[in-house]
C-alpha cells in the first residue's frame, strides 16, 4: 500500500456512518503516506426529508460538514474541482455531479 499515491472513489457518500468510516480510513492512509491524494466523484441525491421539510441531500450535508471540520482541525485540504474537462464516456453530466480533491495537510 505504501507505493499508492492516488486513491479514486465514487458514489461512497450516501450513509452518514459509512461516510465517517470512509473519512477515518482516508486519514489513516494519509498518516502512513502524506503524498497521497483522493479524487472523489459523487452525485448529490436529492430527496424530500422530514428533517428539513424540503428537498435536501442530508448525506451530502453531513459529508461537507465533516470535510469542513477536518479542514478546521488542520488534518485535510479539500477542494471541489471544476467539471469542465472533456467527456470521453457517453453519459449525461448532471448538475448534482461533483468532483472533490482531498489531500493531507
Amino acid at each position: 500500500m505504501e507505493y499508492i499515491k492516488l486513491i479514486v472513489a465514487a458514489d461512497v457518500i450516501y450513509d452518514d456512518d459509512l461516510t465517517d468510516a470512509f473519512l477515518s480510513q482516508i486519514l489513516c492512509l494519509f498518516a502512513s503516506n502524506s503524498s497521497r491524494v483522493v479524487l472523489l466523484a459523487l452525485e448529490k441525491r436529492l430527496n424530500f426529508t422530514l428533517e428539513y421539510l424540503d428537498v435536501a441531500c442530508p448525506a451530502y450535508i453531513h459529508f461537507t460538514a465533516k470535510l469542513r471540520h477536518l479542514q478546521q482541525q488542520g488534518l485535510l485540504f479539500t477542494r471541489q474541482l471544476p467539471l469542465d474537462f472533456p467527456n470521453y464516456i457517453q453519459y449525461d453530466r448532471v448538475r448534482e455531479l461533483e468532483l472533490w480533491e482531498i489531500k493531507p495537510r
